[in-house]
């Protein structure tokens, strides 16, 4: 079913679907797919020396599909959006090691090398995110290319005094931090869409924002929200989260917003959008 907030759900990773699909795609397709979710970090862990080879020499031929799973599993063990930001960030390592002449070896890095790269970084950055997520980067490369997590070169002590250094002249202040809503702000989004004869549409901005508020929730947890996910009591409702940004494994969560007595009430504005019938 849909969304509650609007007809249509956003379509997913999109790599559940089947797994006779899957197997059906073969190992080439599974490892162009894994090459597609983070092109420069696949390509720079395939390129390494012994990074997967050693697990390929002994596989079976009937079993190259599983490698290709395995292999893409490396990429899929974070989400899509950090592996996107991870692998702009080891994009950008890879370019510095390039330019220097000779270039610095990438995979396997030197942890002389990534202790001076993100040195250079923080010596820039406005934000100690950015150096932590520079770190995160070449960590996560590393890993997926079979390096042992006491070889990773990010946990050598050159790196970690850098990343202490740069965490207390930086600080954890995060660049371009939005401030919270206030309840005004909130009352007056209800105010405006969500009056007497609103529109479908300006009940479903006004509950989103309202529940968003109520609940402390991101917008990836309010568009993601079933019908079914919400419970009605008299007293408040029951929302029920499949999954989160902070629910990484899919435990699930139950946010519970109490009844109120003003514009804003969720429990009431949920039962105005499901009366309208946008679900």
């Amino acid at each position: 079913e849909g969304s509650v907030w609007c007809p249509v759900v956003p379509a997913g990773r999109g790599r559940r679907g089947g797994h006779a699909g899957a197997q059906a795609q073969g190992a080439a397709g599974q490892a162009a797919a894994a090459a597609q979710r983070a092109p420069a970090m696949w390509g720079a862990v395939m390129g390494a020396a012994g990074a997967w080879q050693p697990a390929a020499g002994g596989v079976r031929p009937e079993d190259a599909v599983l490698l290709a799973g395995v292999q893409g599993c490396a990429v899929d063990s974070l989400a899509v959006s950090t592996m996107r930001n991870y692998d702009s960030a080891f994009r950008r390592f890879e370019v510095w090691c390039g330019a220097r002449q000779p270039p610095y070896q990438v995979l396997p890095a030197a942890p002389v090398v990534v202790a001076m790269y993100l040195h250079e970084m923080s010596l820039e950055a406005d934000s100690y995110s950015v150096i932590k997520m520079a770190s995160g980067a070449i960590y996560k490369a590393h890993k997926m290319a079979s390096v042992a997590d006491n070889d990773n070169p990010t946990r050598h002590p050159m790196c970690q005094a850098v990343r202490d250094a740069a965490q207390r002249s930086i600080g954890r202040q995060v660049a371009n931090r939005k401030e919270a809503l206030t309840l005004q702000q909130v009352q007056a989004v209800v105010a405006r869409y969500a009056g007497p004869g609103a529109q479908p549409w300006q009940l479903s901005i006004a509950t989103m924002a309202v529940v968003g508020w109520a609940g402390m929730l991101r917008y990836s947890d309010l568009v993601v929200i079933r019908v079914q996910d919400v419970q009605l009591y008299p007293t408040h409702i029951a929302v029920y989260l499949s999954h989160s940004k902070n629910d990484q494994f899919r435990k699930g969560n139950v946010v519970l917003l109490a009844k109120g007595q003003s514009v804003a009430c969720p429990v009431t504005l949920v039962q105005r959008l499901l009366a309208a019938g946008v679900h």
